[in-house]
């Protein structure tokens, strides 16, 4: 049985030897981007604000939420950190702020919706005939007053996609088949 993933499959359209390098002979790189870095700094302190307010603690002010980000940034840091640009990991901090800072003003005080997860995995067969599958993990799950199931995939890039983007993307595709399926993936609907 083979496991497919967003990932797994963006990286062999990218490349196939990139793909051979990763996921099969199972080599990891020695350098990581200071873009995922930061991208991942941001997104483990999305994680920890909305499990907190899972556990039905007090929303933190933006100071306690900006506090948790440069506390992972600093314990996280290493020299294997690879920045291309002439800038200095500073500038990387001061972005992930930026960031969190926006999200946080315009999502604050974080009762759009009910939040019934974060980091929710995934899995489900490609066909129903087939041992192979798609999955995945997705950043946050949250019912909406509706009662619609909204998925959220955290971004740190500049630009937010457009519509016509978001239509075609693979990721959103596939977080939809997982949120469609939720009743019959145990996994998603706990």
């Amino acid at each position: 049985m083979s496991r497919y993933s967003h990932s797994r499959l963006t990286c062999f359209e990218q490349c196939a030897r990139k793909f051979l390098w990763r996921y099969v002979w199972k080599v990891s790189p020695a350098t990581e981007g200071v873009e995922a870095f930061l991208g991942k700094r941001v997104h483990d302190t999305l994680e920890s604000l909305y499990e907190d307010l899972i556990r039905g603690a007090p929303v933190p002010d933006l100071a306690e939420v900006l506090g948790r980000y440069e506390r992972l940034w600093d314990r996280t840091w290493n020299d294997s950190i690879q920045i291309v640009a002439d800038r200095k990991p500073e500038y990387y901090r001061r972005a992930g702020d930026a960031c969190l800072t926006t999200y946080y003003r315009k999502h604050h005080p974080f009762d759009a919706g009910t939040t019934v997860g974060v980091e929710k995995w995934f899995e489900f067969p490609i066909d129903a005939d087939s041992p192979h599958t798609i999955r995945g993990v997705i950043d946050r799950v949250d019912i909406a007053p509706d009662g619609a199931v909204e998925v959220h995939d955290y971004k740190t890039g500049r630009r937010a996609p457009t519509l016509q983007a978001l239509a075609t993307d693979l990721q959103v595709g596939l977080y939809e088949m997982a949120a469609r399926m939720q009743a019959a993936v145990p996994r998603l609907a706990a």
